[in-house]
């Protein structure tokens, strides 16, 4: 572990994008300074065959590699820099998977690390708990006509709610699911509000809100959504207007029509930890509002708001094209955004962020703001062990200008 600085520096790290609920929360997290060794954090790995599809996902140069993400960054996360057996996933870019400043920002802390796999491709190698081994499926290539069974989405859940009943004060729940953006996008759109359906269900709309997508592949995921929705409505042989007040009243209807098993888990477990008044860290962008949208739906939203944040990279949270800030507003999300300061890296690899490759993932955004709040350390310092996770890891050199 990374020793705490002598001597701490106040800085300019954080964003606030939605006032409602993040500043009692923030105080939370301020008063418990210093105790670095309170935190939970929680990995939720899923699957999606909409990461087989190229241009919809950035966790993985191909098919084959985005199957094998989730597995990978859950090892990278567990195992010691010196002793890690696995190579990091990279973009189609080539630019190294976010879980290298989750890393670096966790060695500042002491935190308590669980890998919770709701459904993937593969299995991890690291210690694990398997919940299921049905994968989110393309709708129109399965003989059920949609993503998942909803027998399986409502053991998630109920398998979430479980699970919070023994849980800690604070916790963080990050995700892991290549192609996740998008299942996101179409779950939020079949919640979305009567006020807003009209305007939501626009595939342009919908395909804004892919908070992590590839650059350049805006065309085809408006194309992809497009087919999607004309997909569900054939399939369900009523208008969008009619499966959207259906999944209103049952909110779990639209994870097994088009999302993903991390969504009914998160869902579960961040519900039940509002019940209990625990203070709960989403780590994600447009994925995890689509998590605290699915729970707001299922429980007093007013609750969930005094006891849940959302938290992201600045590279998400001020993507013009993602629109994740209009995202959190309408769903009434508290959502706050941190700088991890990588335009000065000595490494190109991560400077690229800056231009909008990969942006966030494995909780990045959030483990950065636990390293600022709870450990205190400065952004020079995070920066500096960021590069210095990313050199060990890679082995590459300082490539700076």
């Amino acid at each position: 572990m990374v020793p705490a600085p002598q001597n701490p520096k106040e800085h300019n790290f954080l964003i606030v994008h939605e006032e409602e609920g993040t500043k009692p929360l923030l105080n939370i997290l301020s008063n418990r300074s210093g105790k670095r060794n309170q935190l939970k954090f929680n990995l939720v790995l899923a699957s999606t065959e909409l990461s087989d599809l190229d241009g919809l996902s950035a966790a993985g140069k191909d098919p084959a590699s985005r199957r094998l993400t989730p597995a990978l960054d859950a090892e990278a996360l567990c195992h010691s820099l010196e002793n890690l057996p696995v190579r990091l996933p990279v973009s189609p870019a080539g630019v190294t998977s976010p879980v290298v400043l989750t890393k670096a920002a966790l060695a500042f802390l002491e935190p308590q690390l669980e890998i919770i796999d709701a459904g993937s491709f593969q299995k991890p190698s690291v210690t694990h708990r398997r919940l299921n081994d049905e994968i989110a499926k393309l709708p129109k290539q399965s003989n059920i006509c949609r993503s998942l069974d909803k027998e399986t989405v409502n053991y998630l859940f109920r398998q979430g709610l479980s699970d919070a009943e023994s849980g800690e004060d604070l916790e963080l729940i990050a995700e892991c699911v290549p192609g996740g953006t998008t299942s996101a996008a179409l779950v939020l759109a079949l919640t979305a509000s009567e006020d807003d359906s009209s305007h939501m269900l626009h595939p342009e709309k919908v395909a804004s809100y892919c908070s992590s997508s590839l650059l350049g592949a805006k065309s085809q995921k408006i194309t992809f959504i497009k087919e999607q929705l004309d997909f569900i409505e054939k399939e369900q042989r009523r208008l969008l207007p009619e499966i959207i007040s259906d999944c209103l009243r049952d909110p779990l209807e639209a994870i097994s029509l088009a999302g993903d098993a991390m969504q009914a888990y998160a869902a579960g477990y961040l519900m039940g930890r509002s019940a209990k008044g625990q203070t709960t860290i989403l780590a994600g962008g447009s994925q995890m509002i689509a998590v605290y949208r699915i729970a707001s739906l299922l429980t007093p939203p007013e609750l969930l708001a005094k006891t849940s944040l959302i938290a992201t990279t600045k590279y998400v949270a001020l993507d013009k094209d993602a629109k994740v800030k209009e995202l959190a507003a309408r769903n009434k999300a508290p959502l706050i955004s941190v700088d991890p300061h990588l335009k000065d890296s000595i490494h190109e690899g991560l400077r690229a962020y800056e231009n909008g490759h990969v942006k966030e993932g494995v909780g990045a955004g959030a483990a950065c703001l636990m390293a600022y709040t709870l450990a205190k350390v400065s952004g020079e310092e995070l920066l500096t062990e960021i590069d210095k996770t990313y050199g060990t890891l890679t082995g590459v050199a300082s490539t700076a200008d």
